[in-house]
């Protein structure tokens, strides 16, 4: 079982494939065409953000999300 660690990790671990991942602070241009070419051909996608203290363990964002936990990417729409 995993304990810790990344998403990246875990896929890796899980599929015996080759992550990669991309830092949002600078997304390459083209990033909503990358998720959802990956997403197409049924890639595995996940997201998180990132905590830079210990204080921010589990701190929730003001769109409900938790800082430091994993979500699994299911789909991708412009809106």
């Amino acid at each position: 079982s995993l304990s810790g660690g990344t998403t990246t990790e875990g896929f890796e671990d899980f599929t015996g494939g080759i992550a990669e991942w991309y830092e949002l602070q600078k997304p390459p241009p083209n990033l909503f065409k990358i998720i959802q070419k990956a997403l197409q051909k049924g890639s595995l996608l996940g997201c998180s953000i990132d905590i830079t203290s210990a204080a921010e363990t589990e701190a929730v964002t003001s769109q409900k999300l938790v800082k430091g936990h994993a979500y699994s990417v299911t789909g991708a729409e412009e809106v």
